[in-house]
């Protein structure tokens, strides 16, 4: 996935994934130099638990504007040390709020059978 993310003035493209089992959007701290917006993090540390139970430092947090095609996302996204290979991770609350969810279940509906699929909240 690629993705553009806005602050201000500045626009760049960066690499994402889309995890539909993650709660959490984060940008990494690469994504924030990346962007020019490093000065704009908001400084706290602390730790979260990747999907294999080790630990992500989290650096801050930084307000902006994600768009994946026509999806406009704005959101204050927690600032993680590093995301494995990617600048941008993206969870179900972004996907719940674009509606992106539902696009996901009917694209996995259409490849695996509508009896295979269903869709919790």
């Amino acid at each position: 996935m690629k993705a553009k993310v806005f602050n201000s003035d500045k626009s760049k493209v960066v690499s994402g994934l889309i995890d539909t089992g993650c709660n959490t959007d984060a940008l990494s701290l690469n994504a924030c130099k990346h962007l020019g917006i490093e000065n704009q993090i908001q400084p706290h540390h602390s730790l979260a638990t990747g999907v294999d139970g080790h630990n992500l430092k989290v650096v801050g947090s930084v307000f902006a504007t994600l768009n994946i095609g026509d999806v406009k996302y704005t959101n204050t996204f927690p600032v993680l040390e590093k995301i494995d290979s990617f600048d941008v991770m993206i969870g179900t609350r972004f996907m719940q709020s674009t509606d992106l969810m539902t696009k996901v279940v009917d694209l996995m509906k259409d490849s695996l059978g509508p009896n295979n699929v269903e869709r919790v909240n």
